[in-house]
């Protein structure tokens, strides 16, 4: 296992859908090393989102030019 924080994100994700897996398939126990390891995934994965949100690098849908005029509209009449 390598340090969390110098893996890919798609690294890490994969890492912790495979410490869930095993949770489930363990009758949902786990041990006390898997779940801090799990802890440490989770951690780095909310300071990687955290960052993507600070940087402006998250989606946040798309906006047709109708929908903003429509929007600017229902702005302007409250």
């Amino acid at each position: 296992m390598q340090p969390a924080n110098t893996m890919k994100p798609a690294d890490v994700l994969y890492e912790m859908q495979a410490i869930r897996k095993t949770w489930k398939d363990n009758d949902f126990q786990i041990s006390s090393p898997l779940n801090r390891r799990y802890c440490e995934l989770l951690e780095t994965r909310r300071e990687r989102v955290a960052q993507y949100y600070k940087n402006g690098q998250v989606a946040t849908g798309s906006q047709t030019p109708a929908l903003k005029l429509r929007e600017a509209k229902r702005l302007e009449s409250n």
